[in-house]
This record gives C-alpha cells, structure tokens and sequence, in this order.
C-alpha cells in the first residue's frame, strides 16, 4: 500500500517502527496469496501440527495487513495533512505532488507490466496452471482471465483508480482493489481541506463535492474509510506514558490476528453481512491502532542493523503489493506443469520448496521493480512540484 516511504512528521512516529510495520504487512500480503496456490486449505492438510499451525496462522493475515496499511496510511498522510491543515500549512499542491508520484510512479508500470506478463501467460500457457479457470474457479484471490478485463480500456480505467467500480481490475490483479479505496480517501480528505480552506462560496462547492463524492462512491469503500480516520485520530493522541503498555498492545493485537483468524473461519460456513465483515475488519484496526499508539511513543534509532533491515524491508513494500500478482500466476502456472508440483497441494516439504522457490522469486522481481521504478518517487515528486498551475 502507498504509505509514505519518508517521514519526518509532525507525529513522531518512530521511523524504523513504521518500517517494519509497513515492510511485514507487504511480505505477510504476498505470503498469504501464495499459500493459496502452493497449499490447500488448513481444514483439508492430512498432517496439522505445530509448525503447520504457526505457518497457515502467519501465511494466513494478508487481509489483516491491508487494514494495517489502511491506518498506517491514516496516520502518515492523513495525519500529518490535518495538522499541516490546522497549522495554516497545508498545500493543495505538495499534496498532490506527493500522492500522485508515490502512486503513480509504480502503478503505471506496474499495470502495463503486469497486463502483459497477463496477455503473454494466457497465451503462452493456455489452459495450464492458474491459467486454466476450471483450476480457479473456486479460488477467492485469483482474478479469471477473460478478454474483457484485459482491454485498453479497462487499462484506462484502473489507471483513473476506477477498477472495482465502474471496470474489473486489470487482468489477474485484483488486490488492487484495496489502492482503489486508499486513493479515493486521499481525493476525499484533498475536498475537505479545500472546504476548510475556502470560505464563501467556494466553501459551499467544496463541500457539497465532498459530500456529492462519498455518496457516489460505492459505499463498502466510504465504510472502510473508518479505519483510515482511525489512523488520522491516532496522530492527535497525546503522548501518555503509561508503564507496559507496549507489551499489553503487542499482545493486545496479537489476540486481535487471532480473533480475526477464528471469525475468517466461522464466516466460511456462514453468510455474514457487511457489517459484519466490517466489524471483523474492526477487530484487527483497533488492536493494530493500540500497537501503533505504544510505538508513536518510541524514539527512532536504535540498533543500526535493526534500522537498516527495516528500511530494506518498507522501502520496496509498495512495489511489493502492486505488482506481485500476475508475476506469480505466471511463475506458479509454468512451475505446476512439473508434475512434482500441485496447484494447492499437501502440507510437505516438496510444498513448501515450491513456496520458498516462487516466494525468493517474487520478491527478487519486486525488488526490481523498486529499483527501477519506485526508487524514484522523490525525483517525480520534485519535476511535479516544479509544474505551474
């Protein structure tokens, strides 16, 4: 998710704590999507111990982290843009400049790229693998290929951050639904800073725009929205001491994955509601916010090697999420047509070196991906900000 890669805020958030926030939730997202194809469910395993126990229950929170990044994004870009708000200093204009080259520097090349290794993998490997959609058909997290969400204009759409709403998200990436919610409360926040930056008339427009705005939106996205404010109300805490309280948060959150783990497995012989499903997602924001709160507390620094590991960690956790699905449909699909591979096979050691082998593979593609492209944000950032209007 697109949290900010450099923060000197107003928050103080310590920054190698939301390093490793922000690096785990991006390798946890692509560790649980990768389980589903390497493995079958837990409930169908023939052999349940402690380690297939420990591996299905941390392979198992990428939906967990995409609410982590849904606050860590409240706090970072929400948070800071209210107090700059209140300060008198915020600007219509850096806002702008830094959501779209942090968005966009990665997003374009990762939606024409990952269109294409989606284009050639279905021709190239047609009917095998994850390209086969009577393979997939049952999955919850793999996209089927059809011509229509690999046309330009579905390409054009998901570029204007519409994918989900008015077009299907570009071929096989559909964890891009969670980017689609994120920009829109940027644009959303962007409409209530120009209301209360206005005044007269041009405050009524603003205002009717935002309101106009979260009603045309799909509503599951605008509800969602509350644990991005969540992150935003965490920056305005004060700062309390209390004695331990790091350690209850830390085991307080810990309890909240847990939690969330037993209600995903109720809700999959259940018909839940929305709501419910909201308060499930409820669960992880509030255990994840207390956390949060205990390390907006910390002083950065620390072990140097502990900070530099961090930094590698969250510095390519956006290009991480962004592009890290059609490349392992693509990888996945041409490994399973070796027979000593299954698509959601057993829980053993030929699985799991099929994991480790598509997960170092996935992550090295990613890094480069962060090299080319997301590395250079801040250069995008500086030629936008240079632009007059």
């Amino acid at each position: 998710m697109a949290v900010a890669s450099s923060i000197k805020s107003a928050d103080e958030a310590p920054i190698n704590a939301i390093d490793w926030c922000r690096g785990i939730a991006s390798l946890a997202v692509i560790c649980d999507h990768l389980r589903h194809v390497v493995f079958k469910d837990y409930a169908l395993i023939s052999t349940h111990n402690v380690v297939s126990n420990i591996f299905y229950f941390a392979c198992g929170l990428g939906h967990e982290s995409v609410i982590v990044f849904f606050v860590l994004s409240g706090l970072l870009v929400g948070g800071n843009g209210l107090k700059a708000l209140l300060g008198r200093k915020f600007s219509q204009r850096k806002y702008w400049a830094a959501r779209v080259s942090r968005i966009y520097t990665v997003l374009a090349p990762a939606l024409l790229i990952g269109g294409a290794i989606d284009l050639v993998g279905s021709h190239v490997l047609s009917g095998m693998g994850l390209y086969n959609p009577d393979l997939v058909k049952h999955s919850t997290s793999i996209t089927q290929l059809t011509p229509d969400n690999l046309s330009l204009s579905v390409l054009l759409l998901n570029l204007a951050m519409l994918g989900g709403i008015a077009a299907p998200h570009l071929g096989t990436n559909g964890p891009l639904w969670s980017l689609v919610y994120e920009w829109w409360y940027y644009v959303l926040f962007a409409l209530f800073a120009a209301a209360m930056t206005q005044k007269g008339w041009r405050r009524v427009v603003f205002g009717a725009l935002l309101v106009a705005l979260a009603l045309a939106l799909p509503h599951g996205l605008v509800l969602w929205g509350a644990f991005w404010i969540v992150g935003v109300a965490i920056a305005f805490i004060p700062d309390v001491k209390i004695p331990g309280f790091g350690v209850v948060a830390g085991l307080g959150f810990l309890g909240a994955l847990l939690l969330s783990r037993y209600l995903t497995r109720v809700e999959q012989h259940a018909h839940p509601s929305e709501l419910m499903f909201f308060l499930h997602d409820g669960v992880v924001a509030v255990g994840f916010s207390a956390l949060l709160y205990a390390l907006k507390q910390l002083k950065s620094g620390g072990s140097s090697l502990v900070a530099k590991v961090g930094h590698i960690l969250s510095e390519s956790s956006f290009s991480n999420y962004v592009t890290h699905f059609p490349f392992m449909i693509l990888v996945a699909s041409a490994l399973l047509s070796n027979s000593r591979y299954a698509y959601q096979g057993d829980f053993n050691a030929v699985g799991l070196s099929f994991y480790a082998l598509l997960l170092a593979s996935i992550l090295a593609y990613c890094r480069i991906i962060y090299v080319v492209f997301e590395a250079r944000t801040n250069m995008i950032r500086q030629l936008l900000l240079k632009i007059k209007f």
